[in-house]
Protein backbone atom coordinates (compact mmCIF):
# COMPACT_ATOMS: atom_id res chain seq x y z
CA UNK A 1 0.00 0.00 0.00
CA UNK A 2 1.57 3.16 -0.96
CA UNK A 3 1.88 6.57 0.92
CA UNK A 4 0.10 9.44 0.30
CA UNK A 5 -3.14 10.27 -1.12
CA UNK A 6 -6.07 8.47 -0.21
CA UNK A 7 -7.82 6.76 -3.46
CA UNK A 8 -11.36 5.77 -3.50
CA UNK A 9 -10.80 2.23 -4.16
CA UNK A 10 -8.56 2.17 -0.86
CA UNK A 11 -9.91 -0.66 1.40
CA UNK A 12 -8.64 1.12 4.28
CA UNK A 13 -11.60 3.58 3.49
CA UNK A 14 -13.74 0.80 5.45
CA UNK A 15 -11.10 -0.32 7.70
CA UNK A 16 -10.97 2.74 10.42
CA UNK A 17 -14.36 4.75 10.54
CA UNK A 18 -14.28 6.73 13.61
CA UNK A 19 -11.42 4.92 15.46
CA UNK A 20 -9.24 7.81 13.98
CA UNK A 21 -9.35 9.78 16.94
CA UNK A 22 -8.21 6.83 19.52
CA UNK A 23 -5.62 6.26 17.30
CA UNK A 24 -4.60 9.71 17.17
CA UNK A 25 -4.61 9.51 20.89
CA UNK A 26 -3.02 6.59 21.14
CA UNK A 27 -0.13 8.14 18.99
CA UNK A 28 -0.46 11.30 21.37
CA UNK A 29 -0.10 9.17 24.73
CA UNK A 30 3.03 7.26 23.49
CA UNK A 31 4.43 10.44 22.36
CA UNK A 32 3.70 11.67 25.98
CA UNK A 33 5.06 8.80 27.61
CA UNK A 34 8.32 8.73 25.54
CA UNK A 35 8.92 12.21 26.88
CA UNK A 36 8.72 11.56 29.98
CA UNK A 37 10.57 8.80 30.31
CA UNK A 38 13.15 10.54 28.53
CA UNK A 39 12.82 13.43 30.48
CA UNK A 40 12.95 11.61 33.93
CA UNK A 41 15.98 9.26 32.72
CA UNK A 42 18.19 12.73 31.24
CA UNK A 43 17.37 15.38 32.81
CA UNK A 44 17.22 16.74 36.56
CA UNK A 45 14.60 16.79 38.65
CA UNK A 46 13.34 20.41 39.70
CA UNK A 47 12.17 20.82 43.56
CA UNK A 48 9.34 18.76 44.59
CA UNK A 49 7.55 22.12 46.00
CA UNK A 50 7.16 23.69 42.31
CA UNK A 51 4.43 25.52 41.69
CA UNK A 52 1.97 24.53 39.34
CA UNK A 53 1.85 26.57 35.69
CA UNK A 54 -1.09 29.63 36.74
CA UNK A 55 -3.95 30.21 34.21
CA UNK A 56 -2.21 32.13 31.19
CA UNK A 57 -3.78 36.03 30.41
CA UNK A 58 -6.06 36.61 27.71
CA UNK A 59 -2.89 38.02 25.81
CA UNK A 60 -1.18 35.01 25.92
CA UNK A 61 -4.15 32.63 24.88
CA UNK A 62 -4.98 34.78 22.16
CA UNK A 63 -1.25 34.55 21.04
CA UNK A 64 -1.59 30.98 20.99
CA UNK A 65 -5.13 30.73 19.16
CA UNK A 66 -2.91 32.57 16.09
CA UNK A 67 -0.18 30.51 16.76
CA UNK A 68 -2.10 27.48 16.04
CA UNK A 69 -4.05 29.29 13.28
CA UNK A 70 -0.43 29.30 10.98
CA UNK A 71 0.84 26.59 11.49
CA UNK A 72 -2.50 25.28 10.59
CA UNK A 73 -1.97 27.23 7.24
CA UNK A 74 1.58 26.09 6.79
CA UNK A 75 0.95 22.61 7.34
CA UNK A 76 -1.78 22.39 5.14
CA UNK A 77 0.30 24.17 1.83
CA UNK A 78 1.67 20.52 2.13
CA UNK A 79 -1.36 18.32 3.21
CA UNK A 80 -4.03 19.70 2.28
CA UNK A 81 -7.93 18.94 4.22
CA UNK A 82 -9.13 16.01 2.16
CA UNK A 83 -5.73 14.63 2.07
CA UNK A 84 -5.19 11.60 4.12
CA UNK A 85 -2.04 9.64 5.30
CA UNK A 86 -1.69 6.04 4.57
CA UNK A 87 -1.73 3.48 5.68
CA UNK A 88 -2.53 4.89 9.13
CA UNK A 89 -5.32 6.74 7.64
CA UNK A 90 -4.63 10.18 9.06
CA UNK A 91 -5.87 13.47 7.82
CA UNK A 92 -2.74 15.36 8.78
CA UNK A 93 -4.48 19.26 8.21
CA UNK A 94 -6.14 18.90 11.42
CA UNK A 95 -3.27 17.61 13.81
CA UNK A 96 -1.40 21.14 14.55
CA UNK A 97 -5.05 22.05 16.14
CA UNK A 98 -5.35 18.46 17.79
CA UNK A 99 -1.67 18.25 18.83
CA UNK A 100 -1.36 21.64 20.59
CA UNK A 101 -5.28 21.19 22.51
CA UNK A 102 -3.53 17.77 23.80
CA UNK A 103 -0.39 19.26 25.02
CA UNK A 104 -2.51 22.28 26.36
CA UNK A 105 -4.35 19.83 28.21
CA UNK A 106 -1.55 17.92 29.86
CA UNK A 107 -0.58 21.47 31.43
CA UNK A 108 -3.89 22.11 32.36
CA UNK A 109 -4.50 19.24 34.32
CA UNK A 110 -1.25 20.10 36.34
CA UNK A 111 -2.56 23.68 36.66
CA UNK A 112 -5.88 23.05 37.39
CA UNK A 113 -6.72 25.36 34.57
CA UNK A 114 -10.42 24.41 34.62
CA UNK A 115 -11.36 25.21 38.20
CA UNK A 116 -9.23 28.19 38.29
CA UNK A 117 -9.97 29.83 35.00
CA UNK A 118 -12.65 32.40 36.24
CA UNK A 119 -15.84 33.42 34.50
CA UNK A 120 -14.69 36.82 34.24
CA UNK A 121 -11.41 35.77 31.81
CA UNK A 122 -13.74 33.40 29.33
CA UNK A 123 -16.24 36.23 28.88
CA UNK A 124 -14.27 37.58 26.47
CA UNK A 125 -14.11 34.39 24.60
CA UNK A 126 -17.67 33.95 24.65
CA UNK A 127 -18.22 37.22 22.39
CA UNK A 128 -15.00 36.15 20.32
CA UNK A 129 -16.61 32.93 19.34
CA UNK A 130 -20.60 34.43 18.66
CA UNK A 131 -18.75 37.32 16.29
CA UNK A 132 -16.77 34.46 14.80
CA UNK A 133 -19.77 32.01 14.01
CA UNK A 134 -21.45 34.23 11.23
CA UNK A 135 -17.64 34.24 9.76
CA UNK A 136 -17.94 30.89 8.56
CA UNK A 137 -20.58 31.43 6.05
CA UNK A 138 -18.92 34.19 5.11
CA UNK A 139 -16.02 32.34 4.13
CA UNK A 140 -18.04 29.54 2.11
CA UNK A 141 -19.84 32.30 0.46
CA UNK A 142 -16.28 33.87 -0.74
CA UNK A 143 -14.83 30.02 -1.54
CA UNK A 144 -17.83 29.67 -3.59
CA UNK A 145 -16.51 29.24 -8.09
CA UNK A 146 -19.01 30.83 -10.88
CA UNK A 147 -20.54 27.49 -11.35
CA UNK A 148 -21.64 27.11 -7.57
CA UNK A 149 -19.12 24.57 -5.65
CA UNK A 150 -16.86 25.62 -3.09
CA UNK A 151 -13.23 25.81 -4.38
CA UNK A 152 -10.33 23.61 -3.35
CA UNK A 153 -8.50 26.57 -2.40
CA UNK A 154 -10.12 26.74 0.92
CA UNK A 155 -8.85 23.51 2.30
CA UNK A 156 -5.12 24.53 1.94
CA UNK A 157 -2.07 25.51 -0.02
CA UNK A 158 -0.67 29.51 -0.53
CA UNK A 159 -4.14 31.06 -0.81
CA UNK A 160 -5.75 33.10 1.20
CA UNK A 161 -8.95 31.63 1.96
CA UNK A 162 -6.67 28.71 3.24
CA UNK A 163 -4.81 31.51 5.44
CA UNK A 164 -8.43 32.46 6.73
CA UNK A 165 -10.06 29.54 7.37
CA UNK A 166 -7.18 28.15 9.27
CA UNK A 167 -7.31 31.17 11.17
CA UNK A 168 -10.77 30.82 11.86
CA UNK A 169 -10.37 28.07 12.83
CA UNK A 170 -7.34 28.15 15.23
CA UNK A 171 -9.33 30.90 17.22
CA UNK A 172 -12.45 28.95 17.26
CA UNK A 173 -10.82 26.25 18.39
CA UNK A 174 -9.50 28.21 21.87
CA UNK A 175 -12.86 30.35 22.35
CA UNK A 176 -15.47 27.43 21.99
CA UNK A 177 -13.18 25.12 24.58
CA UNK A 178 -12.87 27.74 26.84
CA UNK A 179 -16.46 28.79 26.13
CA UNK A 180 -17.87 25.62 26.65
CA UNK A 181 -15.74 24.46 29.54
CA UNK A 182 -16.71 27.38 31.61
CA UNK A 183 -20.36 27.12 31.28
CA UNK A 184 -20.57 23.43 31.62
CA UNK A 185 -18.63 24.34 35.07
CA UNK A 186 -21.41 26.45 36.13
CA UNK A 187 -24.35 24.81 34.85
CA UNK A 188 -23.96 20.97 34.34
CA UNK A 189 -21.11 20.31 37.13
CA UNK A 190 -23.60 17.40 38.62
CA UNK A 191 -24.72 14.07 37.38
CA UNK A 192 -27.83 11.82 37.89
CA UNK A 193 -28.19 7.84 38.11
CA UNK A 194 -29.01 8.17 34.24
CA UNK A 195 -26.25 10.59 33.27
CA UNK A 196 -23.90 9.00 35.59
CA UNK A 197 -24.66 5.40 33.74
CA UNK A 198 -24.63 7.23 29.95
CA UNK A 199 -21.17 9.14 30.78
CA UNK A 200 -19.37 5.93 31.91
CA UNK A 201 -20.63 3.78 28.59
CA UNK A 202 -19.83 7.05 26.63
CA UNK A 203 -16.32 5.58 25.21
CA UNK A 204 -18.03 2.14 24.83
CA UNK A 205 -20.67 4.23 22.53
CA UNK A 206 -17.75 5.66 20.54
CA UNK A 207 -16.07 2.21 19.81
CA UNK A 208 -19.36 0.45 19.59
CA UNK A 209 -21.71 2.81 17.82
CA UNK A 210 -21.17 1.64 14.01
CA UNK A 211 -22.65 -1.93 14.75
CA UNK A 212 -25.49 -0.38 16.27
CA UNK A 213 -26.05 2.55 13.48
CA UNK A 214 -25.29 0.75 10.31
CA UNK A 215 -27.70 -2.64 10.64
CA UNK A 216 -30.06 0.26 12.23
CA UNK A 217 -30.31 2.53 9.09
CA UNK A 218 -30.18 -1.02 7.06
CA UNK A 219 -33.64 -2.02 8.68
CA UNK A 220 -34.80 1.39 8.13
CA UNK A 221 -33.78 2.04 4.68
CA UNK A 222 -37.07 0.82 3.47
CA UNK A 223 -39.15 3.33 5.50
CA UNK A 224 -40.93 5.90 3.62
CA UNK A 225 -40.97 9.63 4.87
CA UNK A 226 -38.88 12.69 4.53
CA UNK A 227 -35.71 12.41 5.67
CA UNK A 228 -35.53 15.68 8.78
CA UNK A 229 -38.69 13.89 10.24
CA UNK A 230 -36.84 9.96 9.41
CA UNK A 231 -33.85 11.80 11.73
CA UNK A 232 -36.00 13.36 14.26
CA UNK A 233 -37.76 10.22 14.88
CA UNK A 234 -35.10 7.83 14.98
CA UNK A 235 -32.17 9.55 16.72
CA UNK A 236 -33.49 9.34 19.98
CA UNK A 237 -34.14 5.51 19.83
CA UNK A 238 -31.06 5.10 18.37
CA UNK A 239 -28.90 6.94 20.78
CA UNK A 240 -30.88 4.96 23.84
CA UNK A 241 -30.00 1.85 21.79
CA UNK A 242 -26.32 2.56 21.84
CA UNK A 243 -26.04 3.66 25.03
CA UNK A 244 -28.02 0.58 26.45
CA UNK A 245 -25.46 -1.62 24.11
CA UNK A 246 -22.70 -0.37 25.51
CA UNK A 247 -23.37 -0.27 28.83
CA UNK A 248 -24.09 -3.42 29.08
CA UNK A 249 -21.18 -4.14 26.93
CA UNK A 250 -19.21 -2.85 29.73
CA UNK A 251 -20.35 -5.15 32.15
CA UNK A 252 -18.56 -8.19 30.23
CA UNK A 253 -15.87 -9.85 32.08
CA UNK A 254 -12.69 -7.49 31.49
CA UNK A 255 -14.03 -5.49 29.19
CA UNK A 256 -14.38 -2.85 31.74
CA UNK A 257 -10.58 -2.21 31.79
CA UNK A 258 -10.64 -1.46 27.74
CA UNK A 259 -14.03 -0.06 27.46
Amino acid sequence: MALGRREPSDLTNASVGPLWFVEGLLIFSIAYALVRLVAQRFLPSGPSDRQPPGVPRNRSMALFAIGVGLVTFVVRIWAPMGWSWEPPHLELAHFPQYTAMFVVGLVAYRGDWLARLTVAQARPWRWVALAFVPLFPLLIVAALTPSGEISSAMNGGLTWLSLAYSMWEGVMCVAMSITVLVWFRGHLNHQGRLARAMSGAAYAVYVLHPLVIVPLAIALSGLQMPLPLKFVLVTPFAVALCFTVGYYVRKLPFVRNVL
